[in-house]
C-alpha cells in the first residue's frame, strides 16, 4: 500500500498538490512546503520497497554495521567523512532546496520582527521559525 501511494504521488503529484491548496484556508502554500510534501510522499515508495525486501536489506545492514564498528579508528573516520560528503553531494545535487547563509536569514527575520512586530513569511504572520537568536537580534536592532 505504501509503495502504491508513493508511486501514485510520483505520477500524479500535481493533483495531490491541488488538494493541499483546497485545504489551505488562505489558498496559499509556500513552495518549500510543496517540496517537503513531495519528499514525504516519495519517501512512502522507499518505505514500501524496504518493507518488501526487509530481510535481505537487514542482512546487508548488519554486515556493514559490523564492518564499520570493527574498523580501526582512522578507517572509521575516513568512512564517516566519505559517507557525509556523499550524502551532502546527493542533497545539493538532486534536491531543489534554496541554500542561503544563516546570518542572512536571521537578519531578515530580525528586521521583519522590528518592522512588523513578529515573524512574517511574505505578508503572512507565521510561527514556523524558532524565536531565539532572531528575537535577540531584533532587540539589538531596536536598541541601536
Amino acid at each position: 500500500m505504501l509503495l502504491t501511494a508513493g508511486l501514485t504521488s510520483a505520477v500524479a503529484f500535481d493533483s495531490i498538490a491541488r488538494w493541499f491548496f483546497f485545504l489551505s484556508p488562505d489558498k496559499i502554500i509556500h513552495e518549500d512546503t510543496l517540496l517537503e510534501l513531495r519528499i514525504v510522499l516519495s519517501s512512502l515508495a522507499a518505505i514500501g520497497v524496504f518493507l518488501l525486501f526487509r530481510s535481505a536489506v537487514l542482512m546487508h545492514v548488519r554486515k556493514v554495521h559490523s564492518f564499520i564498528l570493527n574498523a580501526p579508528r582512522r578507517e572509521f573516520l575516513i568512512i564517516m567523512l566519505t559517507l557525509g560528503f556523499c550524502l551532502r553531494f546527493v542533497v545539493v545535487s538532486f534536491m531543489e532546496i534554496p541554500l542561503y547563509i544563516d546570518y542572512k536569514g536571521y537578519d531578515e527575520l530580525a528586521r521583519t520582527w522590528v518592522q512588523k512586530g513578529g515573524y512574517y513569511n511574505g505578508e503572512h504572520l507565521t510561527g514556523y521559525y524558532p524565536v531565539g537568536y532572531p528575537f535577540f537580534l531584533s532587540r539589538l536592532y531596536l536598541l541601536f
